[in-house]
């Protein structure tokens, strides 16, 4: 596999424009719990295209955005331009370039299964104030909650690039969550569905690194077949992704 933090080089505008938010039920209650509270330093670790930041932004915290692809980071600078609160960081989990115990809280959304968990639990301990609450936050797009799932989902594996790889790579081991977090931790489930018509549907599929872009010989392809899975499944022009929200919350 190519260096993870390269992937996404030549998707950040699809990324920005279609992939998921999270859902208010989840800020909803780290807010409401006080796990993170407004004005709060928020490491968001792996941040992107600033999806997870703009949504802390929103509630008032200060937001490190820590990002190691450079095209990625450059779309959340012009995404995030109006939120004083929100530093960009060209950093990586690793290896984050954050001051010792400046963060009251870090979030990893979406990202946590291409870091090694052993560096960055070393480096969130450096950078995080003691007892601080560590977020890891995924949405998991049903691949069975309907048909237009299957099918898209078997689309994927038959004609995706190395899809099944990544894939298995987003279930984190037990063994990986019981020594990143030896004292437990706690997961709460949330949901959320987006909505898209035929082009919002291949901007979402070529915002996936496993998807063959505009530049591949597989595209036309892969992009037939997407059409008919959408014509097949469309109601009134639209279909539905459906996903899981899981956050896993624990202290290090």
């Amino acid at each position: 596999m190519s260096d993870v933090t390269t992937r996404f080089s030549n998707r950040a505008d699809h990324y920005a424009k279609y992939r998921p938010s999270y859902p208010a039920a989840l800020f909803d209650f780290l807010f409401g719990e006080n796990i993170i509270r407004p004005q709060e330093a928020v490491g968001d670790i792996g941040s992107g295209t600033g999806i997870f930041s703009k949504l802390l932004l929103e509630r008032g915290a200060t937001v490190y955005g820590v990002e190691p692809n450079g095209p990625m980071r450059a779309s959340a600078e012009t995404q995030l331009t109006g939120f004083p609160g929100f530093i960009s960081v060209d950093g990586r989990a690793e290896a984050t370039q954050l001051p010792e115990q400046c963060l009251d809280a870090v979030v990893c959304a979406q990202a946590f299964h291409w870091f090694d968990p052993v560096a960055t639990r070393q480096e969130f301990l450096r950078v995080a104030k003691p007892q601080a609450p560590i977020i890891v936050v995924w949405n998991n797009r049903s691949v069975d909650v309907d048909a237009f799932a299957k099918d898209y989902e078997q689309l994927l594996l038959d004609h995706g690039i190395g899809y099944e790889r990544v894939k298995n790579s987003w279930a984190v081991p037990e063994a990986v969550w019981r020594d990143f977090f030896p004292q437990g931790y706690r997961l709460h489930r949330f949901g959320i569905v987006q909505t898209f018509d035929w082009e919002g549907l291949l901007g979402r599929a070529l915002s996936a690194s496993y998807v063959p872009d505009e530049q591949n010989p597989a595209f036309p392809d892969f992009e037939h077949r997407l059409r008919a899975v959408y014509d097949k499944h469309q109601q009134d022009g639209m279909v539905n992704f459906t996903y899981g929200t899981d956050a896993y919350i624990g202290v290090l």
